[in-house]
C-alpha cells in the first residue's frame, strides 16, 4: 500500500483528455457551467462528498507515470484518504516511483 496525492487521481495527459467527449456532452464549457443559475438549477452537492476526484475506499482509481516518456496509466485499487493523500495499491506500482500530477503547456511548434 502506497500513499499518492489525490492530484494523482485527478490527473488526465492532455493528450487524452482530447479523445474525451465535447464539453456540450460533458456539462458545458468552463464559462457556461461558472454563469450564475436560478437556484432550481444549480447542482447540489453531497453533504458527505469528498474532495474532487478522490475515490470512495476499494474503488477503482488510476495514476499516470512516465515510462519512456510517454505518459501510461496504471489501474490502482484506492484505500483511506485525509483528504490530501490516498492510499493505492496495484499492479505495475512500486514505492518511489514518481506519479504525474500536472502537466506544463509545450512551446513546441511555435
Amino acid at each position: 500500500v502506497l500513499l499518492v496525492p489525490n492530484t494523482a487521481l485527478r490527473f488526465t495527459p492532455a493528450s487524452t483528455q482530447a479523445d474525451q467527449p465535447q464539453a456540450a456532452e460533458s456539462g458545458g464549457s468552463l464559462v457556461s457551467r461558472m454563469m450564475p443559475r436560478p437556484p432550481s438549477a444549480t447542482p447540489r452537492r453531497p453533504r458527505d462528498a469528498g474532495t474532487q476526484g478522490a475515490q470512495a475506499s476499494g474503488q477503482a482509481g488510476k495514476v499516470w507515470v512516465l515510462k519512456d516518456r510517454q505518459p501510461v496509466a496504471l489501474t490502482v485499487q484506492t484505500g483511506i484518504t485525509n483528504g490530501r493523500q490516498t492510499e493505492v495499491s496495484g499492479a505495475g506500482l512500486s514505492e518511489g516511483m514518481a506519479v504525474i500530477t500536472d502537466q506544463r503547456a509545450s512551446n513546441q511548434g511555435q
